[in-house]
């Protein structure tokens, strides 16, 4: 896995949602000051840990990706947000 390019560090996951018959999955996130949202297209596994083994918390650590199109949302709680995806935007 390696780090997408896109600066998420320490925003706080605001919402998830996730439509089943379209598969699109929208998270909605937010920084100092703007929301943005994660879009993610064709989704066919979601896997949506929230046990936080570090302790808790709502901020974001990372995004990783992998060429299968298995994305890996790692919050600063230790808890990872699996997703596997065709594709992938930021807004």
């Amino acid at each position: 896995m390696h780090k997408l390019d896109i600066n998420i560090h320490d925003c706080t996951l605001i919402d998830i949602t996730f439509n089943w018959k379209t598969a699109k999955l929208a998270i909605k996130v937010m920084d100092n000051l703007n929301e943005r949202f994660l879009f993610f297209n064709e989704v066919n596994q979601l896997n949506l840990p929230r046990k936080f083994p570090w302790g808790e918390s709502a901020s974001i650590n990372s995004l990783e990706n992998n060429e299968e199109g298995r994305f890996n949302l790692e919050m600063q709680s230790g808890d990872n947000i699996t997703i596997l995806a065709k594709s992938f935007s930021l807004k």
